[in-house]
């Protein structure tokens, strides 16, 4: 692979590895595939916490249970397991549910991924010890707390009403309750971020125009020996503006050779990528000229015997602002062939923006060549693909017409990046729901609790909304608390993903803050509907027993 010098470095990569690790593939990213996992691990754990949050809450309903159970015999050890059995027995079904949702599920993922996954892989051995670890760290994980609180309670405390009735296990509970909201935080700013960035490499100038460019895939011998008539007849039509032959095309030049230049040290060289192109490949891609002459075409003197570098190209070879005239030396193996340059291209990505923009020398030649790009004068596509078809068969009557447009190449190139933003939407947003079911949950106890308080303030003239107010604002005080810490973590992370790129934007703290806000009303919307129910209930009934 290269630099951003074009300095070459050659590693082995085990075949095994070429998918996911590979640093000049684009076939797979690892760091993708851990922010999946990290996020599914998230959930799990939100989850987690919203089952410890919930049964320690209803634990005060238990009390009288535990203090009987106690008293017939019962120890410690014996409650810890009754209560670790419930969480082992509700993840179980809960395991079964999710096996379920994902056979329903799997086709609109498979869509979605372009993948083509089937139900039958979950049961697979190594997948179902996986699943199999899974239910016992998450059956652990949510009744451990649980079990070991409420099986401390004394008997003689619990008939004596010596128990304390919640500030410790409160206090906990804040804790997790300011725990998920963070990391469901975190996951909606992360989520706006990677939006942000994929509309920046989507809209970003690429330093060529590839708009309405049409390429068909040279294949024939017979087509090949009659470009220049194949060439004419297309630009024969109005709607037809230029075409170009090339090797390769602007989004993929790869091929690489050895070079040395004019006054370079002895022995020095670098790799430069390369593409063979005849002139009207500069004017049908738009790509600027910035040293040089502005046009080229066939008569151009020595255009056989020159070629054109990239701004980058002619900054490693130290020749910024006069380039023209100088000689570039390819070399091959013992033999060196000699040219001249013709002039400097503004640089154009012709990599995908994660990477660098390297080093480029475009070579003029005749004869041989593997793409033809049609650039379109209209918008009416239809009419002018099937002429360009009717063109292609009259020349090449044994290979079929196959075709694509230069957006599509782009459109494919960030396909993952679009994927991640999707399938993050989606994790966000159960996340945030997760939470909120969670928070309503502590709401509807918090409420049970304070029925009575709730019923004497009404009694003393206290509004609905005041009491919408009071039961609101401990729960909203924890969710600012948690935009506290999910702000920098959010920064952190999603900064340190951006940095994988060449080329990025830059992170909007206003996205950040938006996300917290989200988060804000949503929890809002979920502890006020618990607490307006609350507060429009009638206070007779909540005080006839007193």
């Amino acid at each position: 692979y290269q630099d951003s010098n074009g300095d070459e470095t050659v590693e082995l990569e085990a075949l095994k590895d070429i998918h996911l690790y590979s640093k000049v593939s684009d076939s797979g990213n690892f760091s993708i595939v851990l922010i999946f996992i990290a996020a599914g691990i998230l959930i799990l754990l939100i989850a987690c916490i919203n089952f410890m949050n919930l049964s320690t809450a209803k634990s005060l309903t238990r009390i009288k249970e535990i203090g009987i159970r106690k008293s017939t015999g019962a120890n410690r050890t014996e409650l810890i397991k009754q209560f670790l059995g419930e969480s082992f027995i509700f993840s179980f079904f809960s395991m079964m549910l999710a096996v379920v949702l994902v056979g329903l599920l799997l086709p609109e993922f498979n869509e979605l991924t372009g993948l083509k996954l089937t139900i039958g892989i979950l049961f697979h051995l190594d997948n179902l010890l996986i699943i199999f670890a899974i239910w016992i760290i998450t059956s652990l994980t949510a009744g451990s707390y649980p079990a070991l609180y409420l099986s401390k309670f004394e008997p003689v405390d619990i008939m004596n009403g010596k128990i304390d009735r919640g500030a410790k296990a409160m206090a906990f509970r804040k804790l997790l309750v300011i725990v998920q909201f963070s990391i469901a935080i975190a996951l909606i700013a992360s989520t706006f971020i990677i939006n942000d960035q994929l509309d920046y490499m989507i809209n970003k100038d690429l330093g060529f125009n590839s708009n309405q460019v049409m390429v068909v895939r040279l294949k024939g011998r017979d087509i090949r020996k009659s470009l220049k008539s194949f060439k004419n007849e297309l630009l024969a039509n109005p709607e037809i503006k230029n075409v170009a032959l090339s090797n390769r095309l602007p989004s993929l030049i790869g091929n690489y050779n050895i070079v040395s230049w004019e006054n370079a040290a002895p022995d020095e060289n670098i790799s430069i990528n390369f593409t063979d192109i005849e002139p009207d490949f500069i004017k049908t891609y738009d790509i600027k000229i910035i040293e040089g002459p502005q046009t080229l075409n066939e008569k151009s003197p020595g255009l056989y015997d020159g070629l054109l570098i990239n701004e980058t190209a002619a900054k490693r070879f130290g020749w910024k602002g006069n380039a023209v005239g100088k000689k570039v030396f390819q070399l091959y193996g013992n033999s060196v062939q000699e040219f001249k340059v013709l002039g400097v291209v503004k640089d154009f990505h012709y990599g995908s923006l994660r990477n660098d923009i390297l080093p480029l020398k475009l070579r003029f030649k005749k004869g041989y060549f593997n793409y033809v790009s049609i650039k379109m004068a209209t918008n009416n596509i239809e009419k002018n693909v099937e002429f360009v078809k009717q063109i292609w068969h009259k020349f090449d009557s044994k290979y079929p017409f196959n075709y694509f447009f230069m957006d599509e190449v782009f459109e494919n190139r960030y396909k993952a990046e679009k994927n991640l933003r999707e399938i993050f939407t989606y994790f966000s947003l159960l996340t945030l729901i997760v939470s909120c079911l969670g928070l309503l949950g502590l709401a509807s106890f918090l409420a049970t609790q304070k029925t009575k308080e709730i019923g004497i303030r009404k009694v003393l003239g206290a509004s609905s909304n005041m009491i919408v107010f009071l039961l609101s604002k401990d729960f909203m005080k924890y969710v600012v608390i948690s935009n506290l810490i999910a702000w920098p973590l959010a920064y952190f992370f999603m900064k340190n993903w951006l940095n994988e790129f060449a080329y990025k934007t830059s992170i909007n703290p206003a996205v950040i803050v938006f996300a917290g806000v989200l988060a804000l009303l949503t929890a809002f919307a979920a502890v006020g509907f618990q607490a307006y129910k609350a507060s429009v209930a009638n206070p007779v009934k909540s005080l006839r027993n007193e």
